[in-house]
């Protein structure tokens, strides 16, 4: 009975060590996708945006393809194409992400590439018109709506355009280069000052068309769990430490009870 109960307890310390120590990890998320010779972390869902004329706008789809609806496609909206070489692949393409789940955003590539093979169509304006042709910012505008998120504004037109989508509340720029640890230093693009050294994502730092500037670190929570910016390095929390500690406690009173048993 006392063995049993040995046993028991042994596992659920196990458990809880592995629980404490993936805690303790920071978590790194994204594809690391290069466009003209510079490295975007992106997600499924995010957005793509070139200032050119009028500018113009996609959807990245994962592995480093896109979808969007452009006069030059055939047929006009098109999925599956590569970044590398495409329209996307210059200086002048910024990339966004929309500020939602990223089960929103998966939702919102599959309804985008559900319209592949449909026609490219400037009329009429409205978007999420009856008719099922499409011009790129409102392919954008209704996949997220779909989604119950609305990006962008009807202008006096009628039209909903790619820099009302780029400039909505609802989303952020992404930043240059994909962290793949802590501290991250790099150039990124940012209006000019950094909190304490630090380029933090989603801050003021991340803004499109600025000077870059040099970070000594890049921390996000989504992306590094348990660190912070302090005296312009990248820091574990102190929770971090705490979580840690508590597993290997555990992991102490594991062996120590499998000791026991033999």
């Amino acid at each position: 009975m006392e063995r049993d109960y040995r046993e028991k307890l042994s596992f659920v310390i196990l458990i809880i060590w592995l629980i404490m120590t993936l805690l303790a990890i920071p978590v790194s998320a994204g594809d690391a996708v290069e466009i003209d010779d510079k490295i975007y972390c992106l997600e499924e869902g995010d957005l793509l945006f070139y200032n050119g004329g009028s500018g113009h706008i996609g959807m990245y789809s994962g592995n480093g393809k896109f979808v969007d609806a452009h006069p030059g496609n055939t047929p006009g909206v098109k999925k599956d194409q590569p970044i590398k070489s495409s329209r996307f692949d210059t200086s002048a393409t910024q990339c966004y992400s929309v500020k939602t789940t990223q089960a929103k955003r998966n939702a919102a590539v599959t309804w985008t590439e559900g319209k592949h093979g449909k026609n490219y169509n400037l009329l009429p304006p409205t978007p999420c018109d009856a008719g099922d042709e499409w011009y790129c910012s409102e392919l954008v505008h209704c996949a997220y709506k779909a989604q119950g998120i609305t990006l962008g504004e009807i202008n006096a037109s009628g039209y909903v355009t790619p820099h009302s989508i780029t400039t909505d509340s609802d989303v952020e720029s992404v930043s240059q280069e994909c962290p793949a640890g802590s501290p991250n230093a790099g150039t990124y693009y940012a209006p000019g000052t950094t909190e304490d050294g630090c380029c933090q994502y989603g801050s003021e730092c991340y803004e499109g068309n600025k000077d870059p500037v040099e970070c000594t670190c890049c921390y996000d929570g989504n992306w590094h769990s348990g660190w912070h910016c302090e005296e312009g390095e990248c820091v574990p929390e102190a929770s971090t430490f705490v979580l840690f500690a508590v597993g290997l406690l555990c992991m102490a009173g594991y062996l120590g009870l499998r000791r026991k048993e033999k």
